[in-house]
């Protein structure tokens, strides 16, 4: 049923929609690894302080077991990650091997911990560009979960304190970096939040619109954090998407700061529901689409009526496969685009346009 809809509305399995809570949540119950696999086993690729980097696991450990698990060649990095979360508070003993460490025979060896609720941080990073007494912030912004508000505005209060305390006067912090790039979205809130932060107050920041769906308008209710004097510039890329894109439009469309990248952004701009379902499963849904503060639709790819796809069922003559044609997937033509006015009256002036639906 859900194949004759466009591509966002799926199915979730119990393990997905585990997998889409923790996304939306930004947190898990496990220890703080990032792991990957290959022809030479499971290795930790990233372990977070507060969790295994304090139980004394680091990078390049080759995992060898997990409690009573023992990890072999055929072992997927999934069944790996199952075993190491799990409810916070139980504990878990982690064997590893670590090459020049464990004497001449490079013993293997055991840690055990207490699995706990662990944060992923949207705010990947947050610094100065070079110099800092030159005062050029940089944040680099991987996604949208629930904190995500929370995060920039912490990371935008420490480096504007750094800059006054560097120059010692309160207009020395002169610009400021949002890196969206890569940034696949996430949650509208977290993204209302985070542009609140540098737009005007009582500023439209987003409004979606759908069929049987009520319109919906977000405004900016607080005064921005970021002095008006310092410099925004938003780093974007193909593959800044959803919620980063909702962001992105508001600085653009209201004349906060500049656009930098180069082509268009990805052009997800679809609302989605999440139901939840008998046997922890659930279903995703789209009902409605993102438009910017000057009007302008975030989705690029307009979806007819049809099935997911050869990929899928190979549409043919058959009459039981009549029902499941590929559904008609196209991006909106640039002689289709909508000529847009920033809040300054300014037509199209940025390098970087937004993809546009009718």
């Amino acid at each position: 049923m859900t194949s004759s809809l466009d591509p966002y509305t799926e199915f979730e399995s119990r393990q997905e929609a585990q997998d889409l809570e923790e996304v939306v949540s930004g947190r898990y119950g496990g220890v703080g690894l990032v792991i990957r696999g290959n022809n030479k086993g499971i290795r930790v690729v990233s372990a977070f302080e507060g969790y295994a980097y304090d139980a004394g696991l680091r990078v390049g450990d080759k995992l060898l077991a997990i409690d009573d698990f023992q990890i072999k060649p055929t072992t997927s990095v999934d069944e790996v990650r199952n075993h190491l979360r799990g409810e916070p508070g139980t504990p878990v003993s982690i064997t590893f091997l670590r090459e020049g460490v464990g004497g001449e025979k490079n013993e293997p060896q055991t840690i055990s911990m207490e699995r706990a609720v662990v944060h992923i941080p949207d705010v990947k990073y947050y610094g100065y560009i070079g110099d800092p007494k030159d005062g050029i912030g940089y944040i680099d912004l991987s996604g949208f979960a629930n904190d995500a508000g929370r995060e920039v505005r912490y990371a935008i209060r420490v480096l504007q304190h750094g800059a006054e305390m560097i120059a010692r006067s309160n207009d020395d912090y002169k610009g400021l970096v949002l890196d969206l790039r890569g940034n696949p979205g996430g949650l509208l809130t977290s993204a209302v939040d985070v542009a609140t932060l540098f737009v005007p107050n009582g500023s439209d920041i987003v409004s979606a619109k759908g069929r049987g769906f009520p319109e919906t308008l977000y405004r900016s209710r607080t005064e921005p954090i970021l002095n008006p004097n310092t410099r925004l510039a938003v780093l974007v890329n193909e593959q800044t998407a959803s919620a980063a894109e909702i962001v992105t439009g508001a600085v653009q469309d209201l004349d906060v700061g500049v656009v930098v990248g180069k082509g268009r952004t990805f052009g997800k701009g679809l609302v989605q529901n999440v139901q939840d379902l008998p046997y922890q499963t659930a279903l995703k849904y789209t009902v409605a689409k993102y438009y910017t503060p000057s009007g302008r639709c975030i989705q690029s790819t307009i979806y007819g009526e049809g099935g997911r796809g050869a990929n899928v069922v190979d549409a043919s003559s058959d009459e039981e496969n009549e029902s499941f044609k590929p559904y008609k997937a196209k991006k909106v033509a640039d002689k289709d685009r909508m000529v847009f006015l920033t809040a300054h009256g300014r037509e199209g002036e940025y390098p970087v346009l937004i993809l546009l639906c009718m």
